[in-house]
């Protein structure tokens, strides 16, 4: 259902830029390594199964000294948010995202360093992370 309405969106509205749309596995990604200077992953990393996999994947097909820019929800360390999402983290599968997803899993990932770090918007629920792939 979402590839075809991202098809549908890419035919009505025009969008030429758009050389392709796919749907794969995110832990095995059809793609040579090191063929994006940037990969992004909005939203996605605390819902996927198998989060390090991903990551990893995601460097793979990155270019050296390409970027990774990835947005997502990171467990707080400290304070009310840091309980709210503790009590919330059993219900993970209802909720569809877990709540306890600790920014560490990203901050892993081998061979990348951190570019960038910002909290967004509202409350800083979000954080924009932006890991840059070491040269070869």
């Amino acid at each position: 259902p979402a590839l075809a309405k991202a098809k549908r969106k890419v035919s009505e509205q025009a969008l030429t830029h758009v050389a392709g749309l796919q749907q794969m596995d995110a832990r095995e990604l059809d793609f040579p390594d090191a063929s994006f200077d940037t990969v992004a992953a909005m939203h996605i990393v605390s819902v996927v199964p198998e989060p390090e996999r991903v990551l990893a994947e995601m460097a793979r097909v990155c270019k050296p000294g390409g970027e990774i820019v990835i947005t997502n929800h990171f467990a707080s360390e400290d304070g009310v948010m840091a309980r709210i999402e503790k009590l919330t983290a059993p219900f993970a599968d209802m909720l569809g995202w877990h709540s306890d997803f600790r920014i560490e899993t990203v901050l892993d990932t081998p061979d990348t360093t951190v570019a960038q770090q910002d909290k967004l918007p509202p409350l800083g629920m979000m954080t924009f992370l932006v890991l840059r792939k070491a040269e070869g």
